[in-house]
């Protein structure tokens, strides 16, 4: 009898736990099916969006226009002219994070100087995707003269009769602004292509310049049209992710600090590029990249023109600080 007792006590149990389970069971997949189902109505109702905004957190920033502040950095620009600090400046600034953008004048040409640099890399590393030329290739440095005088000199040049390696060059071209590498790199494109110019292919790849221009040698560009290769190199739209984040990172190394990097808090990376050009007392200074604030990236760049390239770092410096300030203080707290 006792035995006949624990066996209806066991078969209870086993009824029991099956019924628990099954409507778990039933519970899940109710639960599953209706997930499902507000994901696909979800899915359809915004079938017109980026399919990024559906898993896009909240923004950090807020997003207004920044038209008032625009104003104010005008009429400071205008100050500093009227001042004597610098003959002309223009300012292009983008949001990286879907935002706005503001400018002020924007399509005014400059000389891009050592600006040029960063599509002399991004021509390498575009031949190094298409396997013309590998980036551990061996160039020794003997076709250069560095006769072009630098105002604001790398840390250290590559020298004479020395071999070094491409990959080696370019991020001293990068970070250091050498114009040995420069002059090194742009010799060994001539080497391989005599009747192309590959750099200027680059250009009019990027729509940087007019199609139908022969050369770029001190062709005027503009703050908005020198940006928009940050912003190819941000979204990996001209380069592979690999090297377009390569490339930022080189230039996260540069070791130019006069400029925007000035504005800017030691803890926020910055990945730019400066150039500096300099004539009699017609001398031009440009600090362009991305400033990486929390969460919300955003990229600046600044063209100076005037008699001293101190005042004209200095505006720079001026600007940026005025720019992070303004976007740290449109933060959700």
């Amino acid at each position: 009898m006792a035995s006949k007792n624990a066996l209806i006590k066991i078969l209870s149990a086993t009824i029991f736990f099956l019924v628990l389970t099954n409507i778990g069971v039933i519970f899940w997949a109710a639960q599953h099916t209706e997930s499902r189902q507000e994901t696909n109505q979800s899915s359809n109702f915004y079938k017109w969006l980026n399919p990024e905004l559906k898993f896009a957190e909240p923004p950090v920033l807020d997003k207004a226009a920044y038209e008032n502040f625009r104003k104010n950095l005008e009429q400071t620009i205008e100050q500093m002219k009227a001042g004597g600090r610098i003959d002309n400046a223009a300012v292009f600034f983008r949001d990286l994070d879907k935002g706005p953008t503001f400018s002020i004048n924007p399509n005014e040409g400059f000389i891009p100087a050592s600006l040029l640099k960063v599509p002399l890399a991004m021509t390498y590393f575009r031949l190094a995707e298409e396997n013309v030329i590998p980036l551990d290739r061996k160039l020794v440095a003997t076709n250069f003269t560095l006769n072009l005088t630098q105002r604001f000199p790398p840390p250290e040049t590559i020298k004479k009769g020395e071999e070094y390696g491409i990959e080696d060059l370019l991020y001293r071209l990068l970070a250091y602004s050498d114009n040995g590498a420069w002059e090194v790199l742009c010799d060994y494109l001539s080497q391989i292509s005599p009747d192309r110019d590959l750099l200027l292919e680059t250009f009019k790849d990027l729509g940087i310049i007019d199609a139908a221009l022969g050369s770029i040698n001190e062709e005027a560009l503009s703050a908005k049209s020198y940006a928009s290769m940050f912003r190819l190199l941000y979204n990996a739209s001209y380069l592979s992710k690999e090297f377009s984040d390569k490339m930022l990172n080189d230039l996260s190394k540069t070791t130019f600090n006069d400029g925007l990097r000035k504005g800017v808090p030691d803890n926020i990376p910055i990945a730019h590029k400066f150039g500096e050009r300099f004539i009699g007392n017609n001398n031009e200074l440009h600090d362009c990249g991305i400033v990486y604030y929390p969460k919300n990236p955003y990229l600046l760049c600044i063209m100076t023109q005037g008699e001293n390239l101190a005042a004209l770092s200095e505006t720079i410096a001026t600007i940026s600080k005025a720019v992070y300030e303004e976007v740290d203080s449109r933060r959700f707290r």
